[in-house]
């Protein structure tokens, strides 16, 4: 038998997009990231949400299930030709 104590309001929003910090660049509202799409990288302007410690919300930007680069050369462009890591 199952007893239900309290309504639980149902979120309805689209799931988060979370980031790892470490994949963050820029500075003051100029924040991006490098995202690897057919091995070059491409640059995505982001707007954050909610700081969640490690890691952040991304509100505007990305879709979820990109590649981004959070380590790598010092100096990335935009079309630079790159490997992908394995984990």
């Amino acid at each position: 038998r199952i007893d239900f104590l309290a309504d639980v309001p149902q979120d309805d929003a689209a799931p988060q997009v979370l980031v790892s910090k470490t994949a963050l660049r820029g500075q003051g509202k100029a924040i991006f990231v490098w995202t690897v799409r057919e091995n070059q990288l491409q640059r995505v302007a982001i707007q954050m949400g909610k700081d969640l410690g490690d890691s952040v919300e991304i509100t505007s930007g990305l879709q979820g299930g990109e590649v981004l680069v959070v380590s790598g050369p010092k100096n990335p462009h935009e079309g630079m030709r790159v490997q992908v890591a394995e984990r």
